[in-house]
């Protein structure tokens, strides 16, 4: 299955074969603007209405409504075990959610503008967000401290990504560019640079990242083997 979000305020569920939607969730009262399954098969979302929901893919049905944040919620990523989840909001702060009682684990707190994305660590040992304050930070979510404040973009940072060992973690920004960056030094790696502004980025494998865009999709070949 694929799943996305919408400013239509739906989340669609669809068949990657052949393109059809098998399910249309609905409950979210503004733009949803994340989403991602969890490892036993949920669905959580996240959307302007300030909220997080978990779904249940099959039925459509809404699980749990998880409420805290008092600002849009931007991003949302899910703990390699299922048990929490990470979410991101205008309101400048990272939630940690426990998935089976919906409560707030954490809050972390240190951004100073909004913050626009999330992404958790192969092993569940750290959390790395993205930010309009031209940063980006690593968290331990245990004790909800920040380890490495990633700094070096001259406009906002608008998504991380951890490679899948979790030895670097890249990061796309208004300044058009992408950075790769050692989360345990906060040094820079590689740096690259697009015609127009990227939006998300994701790693395909250990080595090749996808990156989306205004300009379009990027495929950046890092190291090779």
């Amino acid at each position: 299955m694929v799943a996305t979000a919408s400013t239509d305020r739906t989340i669609r569920i669809w068949n990657p074969a052949d393109g059809t939607a098998s399910q249309t969730l609905t409950g979210h009262s503004e733009t949803s603007t994340g989403v991602v399954f969890t490892p036993d098969g949920q669905l959580a979302s996240t959307s302007n209405d300030q909220t997080v929901r978990i779904w249940d893919p099959a039925t459509g049905q809404t699980r749990a409504v998880f409420t805290g944040h008092t600002d849009w919620v931007t991003a949302v990523a899910v703990a390699p075990d299922g048990r929490w989840l990470a979410t991101t909001s205008n309101d400048r702060t990272v939630r940690i959610w426990d998935l089976e009682t919906g409560r707030t684990r954490a809050v972390l707190a240190g951004h100073t503008d909004w913050v626009t994305g999330v992404d958790i660590s192969a092993d569940g040992r750290w959390i790395a967000t993205s930010s309009n304050d031209r940063t980006a930070r690593i968290w331990d979510p245990v004790t909800g401290e920040t380890r490495t404040v990633l700094t070096g973009h001259t406009d906002r940072v608008s998504s991380v990504a951890f490679t899948p060992d979790g030895r670097w973690v890249a990061t796309t920004a208004a300044d058009n560019t992408i950075v790769l960056w050692d989360p345990d030094t906060g040094e820079r790696g590689a740096l690259m640079r697009v015609a127009r502004r990227p939006r998300a980025c994701h790693w395909v494998s250990g080595s090749t990242l996808a990156v989306a865009g205004e300009g379009g999709l990027y495929l950046f070949e890092l190291w090779r083997r």
